[in-house]
């Protein structure tokens, strides 16, 4: 679990950086997308447990170009 506060406290502090730089004028339309999973298998041989975190920035700049950035971790 100590991983998983890591990656979240270096989202939170990604998001609290990229978005009010990228929403300073009105020409940059900004999406910040977080995602998460966790899988409990109690059952099984094979695997006890899986979780994953992510975040994406999508940056669209006057309709005309954008970019996407993305991370995922996964164990």
């Amino acid at each position: 679990m100590l991983k998983t506060a890591r990656l979240l406290t270096a989202t939170a502090l990604s998001v609290a950086v990229i978005v009010p730089l990228a929403q300073a004028g009105d020409e940059w339309d900004v999406k910040v997308d977080l995602q998460g999973s966790y899988g409990d298998y109690a059952k099984s041989t094979e695997r006890e447990d899986l979780w994953s975190a992510g975040l994406i920035v999508t940056a669209d700049y006057l309709d005309n170009v954008g970019f996407t950035v993305g991370y995922n971790k996964t164990e």
